[in-house]
């Protein structure tokens, strides 16, 4: 047989991994006679994937040990395990690998930034997106929407578009979404009209469907669905399942029976293979007037 290369030893561990059979795939890698950074990224990428986090981090320790040089892909799986195991020290230790590194570029940090994002670290993604030397749109985009995920940092979105727009940077779809979604998690009406508004003065911008269907999704929480029922009535462009969707999730959680109807049978107009929206009526033709919420049903059914 002839002796096998880096890759094919690689490569057989990763099937083994993907099998889910990691003692074989542990003794085999143990068993090479080399290991390179896609070795190792095979072997640690075989932890994590199949639930041996703290083992993913042991062997990136013993990577850097070793003297193999990790690269983007072993940063990223390494922050997935982090995230796993709820280890910051970890993550921090990540970082600094990633500051040693020569080959960091724009794509990389915001690389690292979007992986400590995406895995929940945010103090750690604010560090990385605080120390990049230069940012881009995408850079922005990233911490953004990383912020307009959490209730909690809803506010910190929307200083951070002041201080994007202050450092010259021109936002686009992405950024509007990020930030009409953060002033929906925190019910700010007022604030969220003047950045669609802010959206229609650039040239080359215009909200989309889903920025308006972000406006529907605020006045819904905040529980002006009278209004949440007009903004769907007057988009410019034709509503979909997910803005009816969210119409009638707030007549649930505001009790208008009436609407929530209308609302339910545009969603399964739209999307019939929505089975969730039947649970949704369920509960509102409890809620309220069972045999108009019924007839409305039917109604806009036919």
């Amino acid at each position: 047989m002839p002796e096998r290369s880096v890759i094919t030893w690689t490569a057989i561990v990763s099937v083994y991994a993907q099998k889910g059979y990691m003692d074989e795939a542990r003794s085999l890698f143990e068993e090479m006679p080399e290991r390179n950074a896609v070795s190792w990224n095979a072997m640690i990428k075989a932890y994590d994937s199949n639930g041996f986090h703290t083992e993913a981090l042991d062997a990136f320790q013993t990577m850097i040990l070793e003297g193999a040089p990790p690269d983007e892909i072993t940063l990223m799986t390494v922050l997935s395990a982090c995230s796993h195991v709820g280890s910051m020290s970890r993550a921090r230790q990540v970082f600094v690998t990633f500051l040693l590194m020569p080959w960091r570029t724009v794509i990389s940090w915001t690389g690292m930034v979007s992986a400590y994002a995406h895995h929940g670290i945010l103090s750690e993604a604010r560090q990385a997106f605080e120390a990049m030397p230069w940012k881009n749109l995408v850079s922005w985009n990233v911490v953004l929407e990383a912020y307009a995920r959490n209730v909690w940092g809803c506010r910190e979105a929307l200083a951070l578009f002041h201080v994007m727009n202050l450092e010259g940077m021109v936002p686009d779809e992405a950024s509007f979404t990020s930030i009409l979604a953060a002033c929906a998690h925190i019910g700010v009406v007022s604030e969220a009209c003047g950045y669609l508004r802010l959206m229609n003065e650039y040239s080359d911008l215009r909200p989309a469907r889903g920025h308006y269907n972000c406006i529907v999704d605020l006045l819904g929480r905040t529980g002006e669905l009278a209004a949440a029922e007009g903004v769907i009535a007057a988009m410019p462009v034709p509503p979909d399942a997910v803005s009816w969707r969210s119409l009638l999730g707030a007549c649930r959680n505001h009790g208008d029976s009436d609407r929530g109807g209308r609302a339910a049978a545009r969603v399964v107009e739209l999307d019939d293979e929505d089975t969730a929206v039947y649970s949704l009526l369920s509960e509102l033709i409890w809620q309220g007037d069972r045999e108009g919420v019924a007839m409305d049903w039917i109604t806009f059914s036919l």
